[in-house]
């Protein structure tokens, strides 16, 4: 019998950018442009958001490609739009992203700062969610709230000077909130806020309206119009 010979054809590694674009997000920030101001959004609904103040092209995630710098004092990113608005899902999402602080330091320097916050109706700083690093020394939260509704939170000690991912997921349907910390879930609470029914008015990444600026690299901002599952989000959580 002839033997059969193999042709020598390379296996192509999946690329993280195309395993989140492989997960259908409703919107994927990748902050991966080498220049200019415009945060592109590359999954195809073109929710492009704008940038302040960041520096672009800054060391990667380990994924080949670049990330984006923000001062933590004026640097965000704007990604609200009309088209957004009129797509989300307040009552099954997931948000996730990668983050690096700058320093040590930021970990213990007392302020608030956020990786991102949405906020809803005329009141966003009573309807929102988002994900930031507390004025506790290191520690992240999850939060969300509704107007005359209790804070929802789950928190999570950290003090990595490394990149790791952090991300949540809610569900009104079951009932639930989830916070993942490089894939793995941290903690859970009963979603009893119902759901946040005012439209969204605010989606900013690296600060909160003016205020609670990150500090560190960020990349990989991707959000879902329905809760991931825990497989999913360790699959994200990875490189």
């Amino acid at each position: 019998m002839p033997k059969l010979i193999l042709s020598a054809v390379p296996i192509l590694r999946q690329t993280y950018i195309s395993k989140i674009l492989g997960m259908n997000p409703l919107a994927f920030w990748p902050m991966n442009e080498a220049s200019g101001t415009t945060c592109k959004d590359i999954s195809g609904s073109g929710y492009n958001g704008t940038y302040a103040n960041v520096t672009l092209a800054q060391p990667g995630i380990g994924d080949g490609a670049t990330t984006a710098s923000f001062n933590g004092i004026n640097s965000s990113a704007n990604v609200f739009s009309a088209g957004l608005a009129g797509a989300i899902n307040d009552q099954e999402y997931t948000i996730m992203m990668w983050a690096k602080v700058s320093g040590a330091g930021v970990w213990t320097d007392g302020a608030q700062r956020r990786m991102c916050f949405f906020g809803f109706g005329a009141d966003p700083s009573n309807d929102h969610f988002y994900l930031r690093k507390n004025t506790t020394n290191n520690q992240v939260r999850l939060g969300r709230a509704g107007t005359a509704l209790p804070h929802k939170s789950i928190d999570h000690t950290i003090s990595t000077t490394s990149w790791f991912h952090i991300g949540m997921t809610c569900s009104k349907a079951n009932d639930r909130l989830k916070l993942f910390i490089n894939g793995t879930q941290s903690g859970a609470t009963a979603d009893t806020l119902q759901e946040i029914l005012n439209t969204l008015t605010v989606a900013l990444l690296g600060c909160y309206s003016g205020a609670f600026y990150w500090s560190g690299l960020l990349g990989r901002v991707a959000l879902f119009d329905r809760e991931l599952s825990s497989a999913e989000m360790s699959r994200a959580g990875r490189v």
